[in-house]
């Protein structure tokens, strides 16, 4: 389940990422860091439930991070 979420997660950004670079569109930036934010999120689960204390850790880290970042950029931009 997490692994599907996973690459779903990882198309999306990849996507996202894809349509901003061929368009030069830079309003797609904070929904890509909110979904790379998602996606870092199920890889501190995954770490959680894999007992990897480093995956645990920097995939919340970062995950706050972004996710922090992201609606920076979506609501006070």
């Amino acid at each position: 389940m997490i692994t599907v979420l996973r690459v779903t997660l990882a198309a999306i950004v990849l996507i996202i990422s894809t349509i901003g670079f061929m368009t030069d569109n830079h309003n797609l930036l904070e929904y890509m860091l909110l979904f790379s934010s998602f996606l870092m999120l199920t890889i501190g689960v995954e770490g959680f439930q894999k007992g990897i204390k480093a995956y645990r850790y920097m995939g919340v880290v970062i995950f706050t991070f972004l996710l922090y970042v992201s609606l920076q950029g979506l609501f006070f931009h």
